[in-house]
């Protein structure tokens, strides 16, 4: 949880200040952290589309959250790895992850409003009895 919140809260203007600020060559440590919580997704995510991962289980322990925010947060980061390094099916288990959650989500609450931004705690939303 440590190196997600650390990601999650990360910010950069485009790819190229994402690259100075954060890439392998410049932050090794970042790189690192990166690559563990992305490689976690992506695994599970291939656990899951082979079938030896049960939805209702990564679902059920709040999988949805880390998931969706980090792969929406990194899209354009993902996508131009994938263009400039690593191939077209780099990262076919995140995404694969992140749409079932998302799908199971819809299901389960359909008025549900996926949220992208930083999940910071925003006041506003707070419900007074």
């Amino acid at each position: 949880m440590a190196k997600y919140a650390e990601l999650i809260y990360m910010e950069w203007r485009d790819y190229d200040d994402f690259e100075k600020k954060y890439g392998s060559d410049t932050n090794p440590e970042n790189f690192s952290k990166r690559m563990i919580v992305w490689g976690v997704y992506d695994s599970l995510g291939m656990l899951l589309k082979q079938g030896l991962a049960d939805k209702d289980i990564l679902y059920n322990s709040q999988i949805l959250y880390g998931c969706t925010y980090v792969w929406h947060k990194y899209r354009d980061v993902l996508e131009e790895t994938k263009r400039l390094y690593s191939g077209v099916d780099a990262w076919a288990g995140f995404e694969y992850l992140v749409n079932e959650m998302l799908r199971m989500k819809k299901i389960r609450d359909p008025n549900y409003k996926v949220e992208m931004a930083n999940p910071k705690y925003d006041q506003s939303k707070k419900q007074t009895p």
